[in-house]
């Protein structure tokens, strides 16, 4: 029987929870004066990389593997700012530090790779093996999500304390950031566009900003204008996301990928509006907001963007985004289903 020993989705578009294998357990290991720093969520910043890979080293330990069981290990790994090299292995957490597996060189690239590879414990039985990933060498900035690590072969009982087993494989997704506020329509997996004769149309400017929204009929009149704006995403079909309605959280960073302290987070309801090419297509608004019909909170709402941080959030049936640079991107994560 396949049994899930430790499993992970770091970021963005998180269907289940493992709770025995938790992000915050993962800890960045700085050598030789090096400078970088992990968001709890996969994502590594650095800025002083060092000599080697193993300079900057983000472990996971207190994972057992049995002797002679075979493995199958997984992960997502991408490059936030240019493309570079990096390492992973999984081994003893202790002298003399020895790989039960390794991956040597991992291309990394903007677009992201997963890896996968399986390996037979070819040592003494550990409850302390360590799954590392060994980024120095080079700055910027990278993400790490997916991450697997499954026992192919090993008995559910015996192993039971020091496993979590799910009833079918989830999709997941690594994290998709806009190369740039001011971008083309098609840059990045959410689609901006209008809400024309009933369906949503690809528009640029995708973003158009405003410096200030003086007043609520401002704001719903440039709304229900030309500035109004629907946000598209596809969806891989699930059981998870066989659902009318998810919540995406909008985290505006600047252009070195840092959440701005004084601007929060913010959660936007996304509605399902049918399906395209195989995939369940979710909208922020999939209703005319002039139907008489027309239920902000069953049908969504058309969205605009503001330097006006005070203005963020609902406003009737318009939701506004904040925006304080040309320079900003955005980072999604669905937090609800």
């Amino acid at each position: 029987m396949h049994k899930l020993v430790s499993f992970l989705c770091f970021f963005i578009i998180s269907l289940v929870e493992a709770k025995d294998f938790p992000t915050t357990e993962w800890t960045l290991g700085l050598y030789e004066n090096t400078s970088a720093s992990y968001n709890n969520q996969g994502l590594i910043f650095i800025t002083d990389p060092g000599a080697e890979f193993w300079h900057v080293q983000l472990t996971h330990t207190g994972i057992r593997l049995e002797s002679g069981h075979s493995y199958r290990v997984v992960f997502t790994i991408q490059a936030l700012t240019t493309n570079r090299l990096a390492d992973a292995r999984i081994g003893r957490n202790t002298f003399p530090y020895d790989a039960f597996a390794e991956f040597g060189g991992l291309s990394v690239s903007t677009t992201g790779h997963t890896y996968d590879k399986t390996f037979i414990m070819s040592s003494t039985t550990t409850d302390d093996a360590r799954f590392e990933f060994n980024v120095g060498k080079y700055s910027g900035h990278i993400l790490i999500s997916n991450v697997s690590l499954i026992c192919l072969d090993c008995d559910e009982e015996s192993n039971s304390s020091t496993t979590h087993a799910f009833a079918e494989s989830i999709p997941k997704s690594p994290l998709r950031v806009e190369t740039k506020i001011y971008g083309d329509v098609e840059v990045g997996p959410f689609k901006y566009g209008i809400w024309g004769y009933g369906k949503f149309n690809p528009i640029f400017p995708p973003r158009p900003v405003f410096r200030s929204l003086p007043t609520e009929s401002f704001i719903d009149f440039v709304a229900h204008g030309k500035f109004g704006r629907v946000i598209k995403k596809t969806i891989r079909k699930h059981s998870k996301t066989k659902v009318t309605k998810g919540t995406v959280r909008f985290t505006l960073c600047d252009e070195f990928l840092n959440p701005y302290p004084d601007v929060n987070p913010v959660d936007v309801d996304f509605f399902r509006n049918g399906e395209e090419n195989g995939e369940y297509v979710f909208q922020t608004l999939v209703h005319s907001p002039s139907a008489l019909d027309y239920d902000p909170d069953k049908h969504g709402r058309l969205i605009i963007f503001t330097q006006e941080i005070a203005k963020v959030g609902i406003h009737d049936d318009v939701f506004v985004l904040p925006i304080k640079k040309s320079t900003d991107r955005y980072f999604y994560e669905f937090v609800k289903w």
